[in-house]
C-alpha cells in the first residue's frame, strides 16, 4: 500500500507542506494587496468586482504553479503555453488592467520561487509607481459604448460615425448584426472616448431624430 502511494506521488519526499503553505499564505497577501492597489489607481471608479478577485486568485494560482515547476524545464514551457491560452482567451479592455494582470503573475511567480524579497519589494515600487502614475496624469477619460438600432438603409455607418467623430476623436465600429425576425433592421455598435466636456445627452438626441433609428442606448466602461 505504502509503495502504491508513492508510485501515485513520485515527487512526495520533495514536498515541503509548510514551506507551501506559507508561500501561498503570502502570495494571497500580496495578491489582496494588489487588488486594493488597482482599486485606489483607478481614477475614474472602481474596477469591477471580478477584476479584484481574478488579481488575487492569479497571484496564488501563479505561486503554486511556478512551485510545482521548480527548475523542470518541460513544466516551463507547459506553463507557457496555459498562460498564452488564458491570455487570449480573456478578453481585457483596458490596458491598464493587463498590466496589474502581468503584476500578479510576477508577485506570484517569485514567492512561488521562494523570492520572498524579491516579491515584497517588487509589490512595493510597483504600488507606489502605479498610485503616483495616477494621480499625476488625473482622472482618465471612460471609454463609451454605443449602441444603435437603425431600419431601412436612410442612415446608415457613415452618418453615425459623423456624429460621433464631433464628441470623440477615435470611433470604431465594434460590431453590427441584423435584429432577429427583421432583416432590414440592424445593430450598430461603436467603442469611442469622449471629450472630456462632450454634452453626451445631446449627441443621443441627435441620433434619436435621425430618419430610420429606432433605439439609442450607450454606457461608459
Amino acid at each position: 500500500m505504502v509503495e502504491w502511494w508513492k508510485a501515485v506521488w513520485p515527487h512526495g519526499e520533495d514536498e515541503h507542506p509548510d514551506i507551501l503553505a506559507a508561500r501561498l499564505t503570502v502570495a494571497a497577501l500580496l495578491g489582496f494587496g494588489i487588488a486594493l492597489v488597482r482599486t485606489f489607481a483607478r481614477s475614474e471608479g472602481r474596477p469591477a468586482p471580478g477584476l479584484r478577485t481574478t488579481l488575487l486568485l492569479l497571484t496564488v494560482l501563479t505561486a503554486l504553479v511556478t512551485e510545482v515547476i521548480g527548475s523542470n524545464t518541460a513544466r516551463a514551457f507547459g506553463l507557457a503555453g496555459i498562460l498564452a491560452v488564458v491570455r487570449f482567451r480573456t478578453v481585457v479592455e483596458d490596458t491598464r488592467d493587463s498590466a496589474f494582470v502581468i503584476f500578479a503573475m510576477a508577485v506570484g511567480a517569485a514567492v512561488g520561487a521562494g523570492y520572498f524579497y524579491n516579491s515584497l519589494v517588487g509589490f512595493i515600487v510597483i504600488s507606489v509607481v502605479a498610485i503616483i502614475v495616477t494621480q499625476l496624469t488625473g482622472p482618465a477619460a471612460n471609454d463609451a459604448k454605443l449602441t444603435v438600432r437603425i431600419k431601412g438603409k436612410e442612415t446608415g455607418i457613415p452618418e453615425v460615425r459623423t456624429l460621433l467623430t464631433k464628441v470623440a476623436a477615435v470611433v470604431i465600429l465594434a460590431g453590427a448584426d441584423t435584429v432577429k425576425d427583421s432583416s432590414e433592421t440592424i445593430d450598430l455598435v461603436f467603442r469611442f472616448r469622449p471629450f472630456q466636456q462632450s454634452d453626451l445627452t445631446k449627441l443621443i438626441e441627435q441620433l434619436r431624430a435621425m430618419p430610420g433609428v429606432e433605439k439609442v442606448a450607450w454606457e461608459l466602461k
